[in-house]
């Protein structure tokens, strides 16, 4: 069988809402205000978990440190340098070899974030996947040639879109085209055959995504669909590598499906309420934009001299992954419901739980019935690793050499 080549990265950046957010939102006015009113649910380190949750994984498997640390304190404090950019955003142990460079990293997800910036999100009160691109792209240009090496953007948003703003449906055929087709569609073909044909369309549509979904958008109706939820994450990409036309064989992007509606017991005691258009709008909605988000990360773009790569992108089915492990909650040591009690963070350095409390903590969802227990955030970093090595991605100690040992022990 042959191995994929090994690609060494050197940065990490993570865009995304609550199922990313290291403390971003946690620390805000309306994050304090939220929480108050039990709108919102965080852990005493201001993770939607009970604990740690995927990024934090990821971090300590690219090196060998914690960030969910010793205490609550130690773990703001830790994580709040790593919800910017700067030159202090290194992690620990991270050189894959001796001496050698560690890895940046910058988790900018936002708790309630949305992609689609089309239409104002509950009145302006929630951010947009745009604002996080814009911080990353100001905080890397400033520093300037300290930021070396290539760069792997993750990016998981859209929940928040779907259900928290409960985006309508579109009827319009530009999209709906797509609920007809497989799950595993990877192709615009649908899109072009919809759009009129010019004598710019066939070349730009076959090298940039960004162009036929703004052509498909044209005279749509604004905070319908997920069209512009898609085109948002498209032009997200384009953005970065139009900022470092020098480096665009460097920038490097990681999608991940939406978890299914229909998993989160929330949304199961939306249905027993009979609440079931409701639910099936939740439901079509994201099944057709992991379809179309796929589509662009396997086929969307083609080679150019300073666009995205297409052996840059990579998709993982999240999905299906969740679908998988929701429905066979026992094989993992889980329970399909969410936890009866918060618990507390069960931190780096502290001893094994108790039989009781290990009991506690391994239900599917926390106390909100939404975001899931870290036992489940760890399934979540799995997948994600697994696909990484898979691809030849080698990010600090997560590496094709190291990952088959180190695997076992996490």
């Amino acid at each position: 069988m042959t191995q994929p080549r090994v690609v060494p990265l050197q940065n990490l950046i993570v865009f995304g809402d609550s199922l990313s957010d290291i403390g971003i939102m946690n620390d805000t006015y309306l994050g304090m205000v939220a929480k108050t009113t039990g709108a919102m649910t965080t852990n005493e380190t201001g993770r939607y978990s009970d604990g740690r949750n995927w990024t934090d994984y990821m971090y300590e498997w690219v090196g060998s440190d914690k960030l969910v640390a010793l205490d609550a304190a130690t773990t703001k404090k830790n994580s709040k340098k790593y919800q910017t950019l700067t030159d202090q955003s290194l992690i620990p142990l991270s050189n894959s070899v001796k001496d050698g460079p560690l890895v940046c990293y910058a988790n900018l997800a936002k708790g309630g974030a949305v992609a689609a910036s089309d239409v104002l999100a509950k009145g302006g009160a929630l951010s947009y996947l745009s604002a996080q691109c814009d911080q990353y792209l100001d905080q890397r240009k400033k520093l300037g040639a300290k930021f070396t090496g290539d760069t792997l953007h993750i990016v998981w948003i859209g929940l928040n879109d779907i259900v928290t703003c409960n985006r309508a449906d579109t009827d319009a055929g530009m999209e709906r085209v797509y609920d007809k087709a497989p799950a595993d569609v990877a192709t615009l073909e649908p899109l072009y055959k919809k759009v009129p044909a010019d004598e710019h369309t066939p070349l730009l549509a076959e090298h940039n995504p960004e162009y036929i979904l703004g052509k498909a958008l044209e005279g749509a109706t604004k905070g319908e669909g997920v069209l512009p939820m898609v085109y948002d994450v498209v032009k997200l990409c384009n953005r970065i590598v139009a900022a470092f036309p020098d480096e665009s064989h460097k920038q490097h992007f990681l999608f991940l499906s939406l978890p299914d509606p229909n998993i989160a017991p929330r949304i199961v005691a939306l249905k027993a309420a009979g609440k079931l258009a409701l639910v099936k709008q939740y439901v079509d909605l994201t099944v057709r934009f992991n379809k179309l988000l796929r589509s662009v990360a396997t086929a969307g773009w083609q080679e150019t001299e300073n666009g995205v790569l297409p052996q840059n992108m990579t998709f993982v089915p999240m999905y299906e992954r969740l679908r998988y492990v929701a429905t066979h909650p026992t094989d993992f040591g889980l329970r399909s419901k969410a936890q009866l009690d918060k618990l507390t963070v069960k931190y780096g350095g502290s001893g094994e739980d108790t039989q009781e409390m290990a009991e506690a903590r391994n239900f599917f969802t926390t106390t909100d019935a939404a975001h899931p227990t870290e036992a489940v955030y760890r399934l979540i970093a799995l997948e994600i690793a697994d696909t990484m090595v898979a691809k030849g991605y080698a990010l600090g100690r997560l590496n094709p050499t190291r990952w088959a040992e180190d695997r076992q022990y996490v």
